[in-house]
């Protein structure tokens, strides 16, 4: 707060020096072209005192300014250059009124020098306040040309990080595309992985069809074996039965055969009766005889059918053992084609989930090629990027660059500033010592406008140099 009441006083003091000079400078002059071109140039060192005063407050604050804020501060100095050269073509067109005002009131004017002669001494003495003024804006404007310095190598630092940063940029930039090359032949991979996965599913799909279909002929095996097992059931049962019938017709064989072999003593005891009756019982034994032999015959043919139902009970004997044994068989078939048949169901299930296992892996699979052809693309435009990032950065450098010959440029102009207010503060005491005569302050106050036409000239040529890159700087 302080410094900026400092300042301000000084930039009153200047202001109220070179304004006095202003009226000495009008006071003296001949005409009212010369009146003019001296309040003009006059104005424009107002301007530049001003200026100097105020860019010396301002830059010995941003002097401590960490480096971080530097490109800000350099922006912040274009943006209150415009706004000074806006200033000065303001205060200009003020003071170019004001000499026109002069120019209308040429008889007020010439009794003002009356007066002003009068209070030369005064003037002089303002003018050495002038000239101290002008040497207090040479140690100040030192001072900004040594911060502008100072900014100058901040500047150069900038500009070297920048290209640092720039060629890592350009590194990632590769690295980047290789990631994406990279990426892309996974892509390429993870494709054909989903086409043998595919291939993998429409193979179990196959597969799981002929299990389908062996799981139905087990089914149908152990329907066929089912009933293969029932008809050898009821077959063994209808042996069964005809083992016992075979059994009762034996039976009956042997009544008869008993019968039989009564019959054969019967007729026996006939024949021995009818022998006893002589020729009376021939006829009689001729029966008997007859009797004897269809005993005989019939003991004959009971012993062939108990022969033939002997055999016959032997073989449904066998023909029961084989069928219990084709059953047993039968049965085994039976539990094995369920057990197929189960084991086929498991199986089925197996490769059904296989298949779906398979096919949520094509989609899956299927997803990550998706994911990964959007990361490759997405790797491309990250690279894209980079490019342009680092092409932005290779723009900041450069920028910088310019920002740091500009700071150098402003570094000059500042140094001579310095001379010019060294020159001026000469000027001034001269004007100060030659108030005794009017000619030779007439023409040492022509050198000195032209001196100070000069200076607006650099002046002008600063702005427009601190203005351009202002102008043309990004946002």
């Amino acid at each position: 707060m302080e410094e900026a009441l400092r300042g301000a006083v000084q930039a009153s003091d200047v202001t109220a020096g070179i304004a006095v000079l202003i009226a000495v400078l009008a006071a003296a002059g001949a005409d009212a072209e010369h009146r003019t071109a001296v309040v003009v140039a006059a104005a424009a060192v107002v301007a530049l005192a001003v200026c100097l005063v105020w860019t010396s407050r301002t830059l010995a604050g941003r002097a401590t300014a960490r480096e971080a804020e530097l490109s800000l501060q350099i922006e912040n100095l274009r943006g209150e250059m415009g706004r000074f050269q806006a200033r000065s073509a303001q205060t200009a067109k003020t003071i170019e009124t004001y000499a026109q005002h002069l120019t209308a009131a040429d008889t007020n004017q010439l009794e003002l020098c009356v007066k002003m002669m009068s209070q030369t001494e005064d003037s002089s003495k303002e003018a050495r306040s002038a000239a101290e003024v002008l040497i207090v804006l040479e140690g100040n404007t030192r001072g900004i040309a040594s911060t502008s310095e100072q900014l100058s190598a901040n500047v150069a630092t900038v500009a070297t990080a920048a290209e640092e940063i720039s060629t890592n940029i350009n590194s990632i930039a590769s690295t980047s595309e290789e990631i994406s090359g990279n990426m892309s032949a996974v892509a390429t991979t993870t494709e054909q992985l989903s086409s043998n996965l595919r291939t993998i599913d429409t193979a179990l799909k196959g597969i799981s069809g002929a299990i389908t279909g062996i799981a139905g002929n087990a089914r149908e095996g152990a329907t066929v074996a089912g009933n293969a097992s029932r008809a050898a059931g009821e077959t063994s049962g209808i042996m069964a039965a005809l083992g016992k019938s075979a059994e009762e017709i034996g039976k009956v064989t042997n009544v008869i055969q008993t019968i039989a072999q009564q019959t054969n003593l019967l007729a026996l005891n006939a024949a021995i009766e009818a022998a006893s009756a002589g020729e009376a019982g021939k006829g009689f034994a001729v029966v008997a005889n007859e009797v004897k032999e269809l005993a005989k015959q019939t003991t004959a043919a009971t012993g062939d059918i108990t022969t033939k139902i002997q055999g016959i009970q032997d073989n449904t004997q066998r023909a029961v053992d084989a069928i219990r044994d084709i059953t047993v068989i039968i049965t085994k078939i039976n539990e094995l084609q369920n057990l197929i048949s189960s084991m086929v169901d498991q199986q089925t299930r197996s490769t059904q989930e296989i298949s779906r296992n398979v096919t949520e892996a094509v989609a899956g699979i299927n997803e990550i090629a998706k994911n990964i052809s959007q990361s490759a693309e997405g790797a491309n435009q990250v690279s894209r990027s980079i490019g342009e990032i680092a092409t932005g950065a290779n723009d900041v450098a450069k920028n910088v660059a310019e920002a740091a010959s500009a700071v150098n440029d402003l570094n000059a102009k500042l140094c001579e500033n310095t001379v010019m207010a060294t020159e001026s503060s000469r000027y001034t005491r001269r004007a100060s010592e030659a108030s005794a005569s009017t000619r030779e302050r007439m023409q040492e106050m022509m050198v000195a406008v032209d001196q100070i036409c000069d200076v607006v000239r650099e002046l002008e040529k600063m702005s427009e140099t601190v203005g351009a890159p202002a102008t043309s700087a990004p946002a």
